[in-house]
């Protein structure tokens, strides 16, 4: 299968068509026909070599949408055919692997690219603001950098849960805007 790879290249990282063998779904993994994948910031930081540096080619796509082809061992909760999306060890090909217990069932609504597109942010700001902060009705939320994936995430999720919102940007356009989100 065709696979997109960052590899450290004579002016930085660079990416990389690969032909590479088609994944095995180990336990608790979903193998996924992908339809759409996404890139994370994430990605470009590990790739210039702020989080240290690339010292061996990385597959690229942290998120990805597609049809579940096969199931890994104590996989039950999932058939085959299922549309899904998350988080991906390699998404940017024509088939990864998503761990099962993080995957989420794909809305019959949604276009693949945007399936591939909210699955990690809304999984950090659940966990941000729900599992960890236990943000509450009426409580007030803080937003640094609030036009960002996350905090137009955590508007949104601060919203469903009645708490207040406030943000900071560095651009007034960008906050503008979320004033009609809300802000």
């Amino acid at each position: 299968m065709k696979s997109w790879w960052m590899v450290a290249g004579s002016q930085g990282p660079e990416l990389e068509l690969r032909e590479t063998p088609s994944p095995t779904p180990g336990p608790g993994q979903l193998l996924v026909q992908v339809q759409a994948a996404s890139l994370n910031r994430g990605e470009f930081i590990t790739g210039q070599g702020l989080l240290g540096q690339l010292s061996q080619p990385k597959a690229m796509g942290m998120e990805a949408a597609g049809t579940v082809v096969a199931l890994g061992q104590g996989v039950t909760d999932w058939r085959v055919g299922q549309r899904v999306m998350g988080r991906a060890l390699g998404g940017f090909a024509e088939q990864t692997l998503l761990v099962a217990a993080e995957a989420m069932p794909m809305p019959e609504h949604f276009e693949w690219v945007h399936g591939a597109s909210l699955p990690i942010t809304y999984m950090v700001s659940h966990d941000m603001l729900v599992a960890q902060g236990e943000l509450a009705a009426g409580e007030w939320l803080l937003l640094n950098g609030a036009a960002s994936g996350v905090g137009t995430a955590s508007l949104q999720l601060a919203q469903m849960i009645g708490a207040h919102t406030i943000g900071a940007s560095g651009q007034q356009h960008k906050l503008d805007a979320l004033l009609g989100m809300g802000l």
